[in-house]
């Protein structure tokens, strides 16, 4: 049987969509963004045009939409422009752009758009511009001469502030004339103001441009002259030109230095803290009607408690329609303090109409780790970054599975973008006994960067069993260090894609002329694993790897197409009603017969798809799995039938073990 497990996990993925958590950012658009494949074609009014073909077609669409200031569906154009040139030249997805012409032009267009579309959408965000909105002149002039101040004492190599000053302008430049900041500010419409404002910043521009030696003074010299003649010409609030500049400006160093204002700052903490306040559950826009929908409740959350299911529609939050608004501002609209209420009106599939539930708020813990016992007492904990809670949950969990007779771990690492570097090190120290060298970090400013040195600290927590470690193309940081570590003294084998290659290590400092409410997020060091090798942009190579599969847009298209119109979990609601013990066994491991499924033959012949029988109940499953989740208020944890990575991790600990794996039938599969 040709078995494509890539299915369902990509419909997992599109069931997902773009998914933040209550408290969390989804991911801004560029090129690792989730978004739907196609844009609608350029028409006249109650038209209908032919899809764009090839390079060409796209790329022009991409410029049409550009040119009209619609950032998504220009982005949407021209990374399928790009899959265009790749699908002429053989190549994969993830080749460098400097291999054609073509390719580094749409780079270009592609980074442009996302930031713009970045920039607009966070003057849509009302704790945004109060901030952008009231900060005073001299503040303005205080935090531009700090974060300059900040860069050239504290940054990992040694930056020219002139030049960088200058990017920072010309990103300004950009910024005034991006449509939605000219809507906003009303001043910035007079385009004779606009374009002699520019003037002033291209002057100061060519000028810091040239001064490689440029102080942090001098900097702040630039930007007091700049807000002063701002006053008599766009009148740009003094908070937008600041924080445009720095961001602008700090573009020029690396992918990992960035400043966020309060509103930014809040919600990073946040996100490594594991803690908000809110309802509890994941939610996103489902559909081509984009419906605000809870993807996912936090089973612990008042959300769940309060009935809430995966797949309600929020149709109104305290009486106000949700239909057409962003989803950061419904996010912001359920989060609250905790005790107080929120009312939500809630249809759901069957019912007649909508339903009303107040959910009183509280405080949410998402968790870091989760784990269980496989077949054969492998243990399996994954872990899903590196926050202040990380070491202590992976221990606990870790402890409990060898008290239940663990004999052999998988450490999932897959997905996990890193945190804080002692993190990192903590975890590393529980597994490597003796005293050793797990990792190195090393900067340019001895003061806070000097070498430092991170030994395991005594015996090993656990040090007796075979380990595994999963690892793709997404494990970063912290994840690296971890698998590096536990690679390079032969504590654990790698397994999966080869890593992502992040090995620089930022600090966050307070901003004092910000009242410490601003951060900056500063790369000062790079860290070196234990022979002295850093991974910084190459990633760490698995000692098994697991190639990830692949699909067709096609397929893609058809998954998506069904997903839209709820078949699948329709499907799967009835599998459960009709025999919940079934299903939830289905749910957990089913031993891949279509035979297991009453009526999925007939089921699947309705839906007149090019999928499949069994690419259908794999599909069918994912649904399951979500559903029987809800019933019974707990995720499931790990899929041992269709993740072909586990699947080879289980090969590599049961090997270590000498124990064969047709000896376990739940693995004599593959």
């Amino acid at each position: 049987m040709h078995r494509r497990p890539w299915l369902s996990l990509l419909f997992l993925a599109l069931l997902l969509g773009v998914v933040p958590g209550l408290g969390q950012e989804a991911d801004p658009p560029g090129e690792g963004a989730s978004a739907p494949e196609s844009p609608a074609s350029p028409a006249g009014e109650g038209s209908a045009a032919a899809e764009p073909e090839g390079y060409e077609g796209w790329k022009a669409l991409g410029e049409t939409r550009e040119a009209a200031g619609q950032w998504l569906d220009a982005l949407k154009a021209y990374r399928l422009a790009r899959r265009a040139v790749l699908r002429e030249l053989g190549l994969p997805p993830e080749v460098e752009d400097g291999a054609d012409e073509r390719l580094k032009g749409l780079r270009v267009r592609i980074e442009g758009c996302a930031r713009s579309y970045g920039i607009e959408e966070r003057y849509k965000s009302p704790d945004f511009t109060d901030s952008a909105d009231t900060l005073a002149k001299d503040r303005a002039r205080d935090l531009v001469e700090e974060v300059f101040e900040r860069v050239k004492h504290f940054y990992v190599a040694e930056a020219e502030l002139g030049p960088l000053f200058a990017r920072g302008l010309r990103s300004l430049g950009r910024t005034i004339e991006l449509p939605g900041l000219r809507a906003r500010y009303t001043s910035l419409a007079d385009a004779e103001a606009r374009a002699s404002f520019q003037e002033d910043l291209e002057r100061v521009a060519l000028k810091a441009a040239e001064r490689s030696d440029a102080t942090p003074e001098a900097c702040k010299e630039w930007i007091s002259y700049l807000l002063d003649l701002n006053d008599v010409s766009c009148a740009v609030p003094a908070g937008v030109m600041a924080y445009e500049l720095i961001m602008g400006a700090l573009e020029g160093l690396d992918p990992f230095t960035t400043f966020m204002n309060e509103l930014e700052t809040r919600k990073f903490m946040e996100t490594f803290s594991g803690d908000y306040a809110g309802i509890g559950a994941y939610v996103g826009l489902r559909g081509e009607d984009q419906v605000f929908t809870i993807i996912s409740p936090i089973y612990s959350g008042p959300a769940y408690k309060a009935g809430l299911l995966s797949g309600d529609a929020i149709v109104e939050i305290e009486g106000h329609p949700t239909a057409g608004q962003k989803i950061d501002a419904l996010v912001r609209e359920l989060k609250g303090a905790p005790g107080t209420s929120v009312t939500v009106l809630v249809q759901r599939d069957g019912w007649d109409k909508p339903r009303s539930f107040t959910i009183e708020r509280a405080d949410i813990h998402i968790e870091t780790v989760r784990s269980r016992m496989l077949p054969g007492e492998i243990g399996y904990v994954s872990l899903n970054q590196f926050n202040h809670s990380a070491t202590t949950e992976l221990r606990d969990a870790v402890a409990a599975l060898q008290e239940a007779g663990m004999q052999g771990l998988v450490l999932d690492l897959r997905g996990n973008p890193g945190g804080y570097l002692e993190g990192a090190v903590a975890v590393a120290d529980l597994f490597v006994g003796g005293r050793k060298l797990l990792v190195y970090s090393q900067g340019r400013n001895e003061l806070i960067a000097r070498r430092k040195d991170y030994y395991s600290t005594d015996a090993g927590t656990f040090k007796d069993f075979p380990m595994v470690v999963l690892v793709n193309s997404q494990s970063a940081s912290a994840s690296e260090i971890v698998s590096g570590a536990l690679q390079q003294h032969k504590r654990a084998r790698l397994v999966g894609e080869k890593t992502f290659g992040k090995g620089s290590v930022q600090q966050l400092m307070r901003l004092r002329t910000s009242g410490k409410e601003c951060l900056l997020r500063l790369t000062i060091a790079k860290y070196f694993l234990p022979d002295g090798t850093s991974i910084h942009e190459k990633g760490i190579a698995p000692d098994a790897t697991v190639e990830p599969e692949t699909y067709t847009e096609a397929e893609l298209t058809e998954v998506e197409r069904l997903r839209n119109a709820n078949v699948f979990r329709d499907f799967a609601a009835g599998l459960l009603a009709g025999n919940p013990d079934g299903a939830t066994t289905l749910a957990d491991a089913d031993v891949e017969s279509v035979d297991d499924y009453p009526g999925l033959a007939s089921f699947h012949e309705g839906l007149e798809t090019s999928l499949s029988l069994d690419d259908t109940r794999r599909l069918v499953r994912v649904a399951l799995r979500q559903k029987v989740a809800d019933a019974r208020g707990k995720e499931f944890v790990a899929d041992i039938p269709e993740d072909r990575v586990l699947q080879r991790g289980i090969v590599e600990v049961l090997g270590e073990l000498h124990v064969d794996t047709a000896s376990i039938p739940e693995y004599s599969r593959f």
